[in-house]
């Protein structure tokens, strides 16, 4: 396994430890996955864990690890998200931006008093940038949940806020997921400039980029959807 791989394949078991999801432990790569677990740690604690100057194997990676993983990860689709629109490019991803990960929004008593849900947590704030981006997996179109999901897009226009939300046919090839993370750019450039549209189109013109970004899809993306992204784009 080349250090990329095992870098992104522990980072993946992390966000599965701290998030709210988890795999079968028999049989992760076909079994069913439970969400709404318990995170069974948290990014604090593994901060802690790598502070100890241990030389167990596996504990330089950990520490390499470590800063790249968020709280409350929701899903296997979500922590692929994360990891493709957030992680630097030596590990495949785009790095568009500082980002906070489900994280309530900071409300004022006014701004509280003018949405339908006094508590927003998004699942990635783009920190600097008045948007917000969302994994909308095969459970929001159950039940209540799209009048939810649509209260809740109200909420960020009031509050002025852009939304980013995206499916599962927004990141399933490479092309779609590329052409995604272009929306996500115009409120990035908005505020950092022309420079970081020209940073976005150097990756995407990049075949050793496009090689990384490949490792990244091959570690992270659902096992039952494996085969159809290796397939067909990525």
């Amino acid at each position: 396994m080349g250090h990329q791989k095992a870098v992104l394949s522990l980072a993946k078991l992390c966000l599965e430890l701290c998030g709210t999801f988890s795999h079968d432990p028999f049989d992760p790569h076909d079994g069913e996955v439970v969400y709404k677990t318990t995170p069974v740690t948290s990014t604090e604690e593994l901060a802690e864990f790598v502070k100890d100057g241990g030389r167990e194997q596996g504990l330089s990676l950990l520490r390499e690890v470590v800063p790249l993983i968020f709280d409350k990860s929701g899903s296997p689709q979500e922590s692929f998200l994360g990891a493709a629109m957030f992680f630097p490019g030596r590990l495949g991803g785009l790095r568009l931006c500082g980002y906070a990960a489900n994280t309530p929004l900071k409300l004022t008593r006014d701004q509280r008093a003018s949405i339908g849900y006094r508590v927003i947590t998004p699942d990635f704030t783009l920190v600097g940038y008045n948007a917000v981006m969302e994994y909308l997996g095969s459970v929001h179109k159950e039940g209540d949940n799209p009048r939810i999901d649509h209260v809740r897009s109200l909420d960020y226009q009031t509050l002025g806020i852009r939304e980013y939300a995206f499916w599962y046919a927004d990141v399933r090839t490479q092309s779609a997921f590329m052409q995604s993370a272009a929306r996500v750019l115009r409120a990035v450039e908005q505020v950092d400039g022309p420079e970081a549209r020209r940073r976005f189109a150097r990756l995407a013109n990049d075949p050793a980029f496009k090689e990384k970004q490949k490792v990244l899809v091959s570690v992270f993306m659902p096992w039952k959807y494996r085969q159809e992204f290796t397939g067909v784009d990525w």
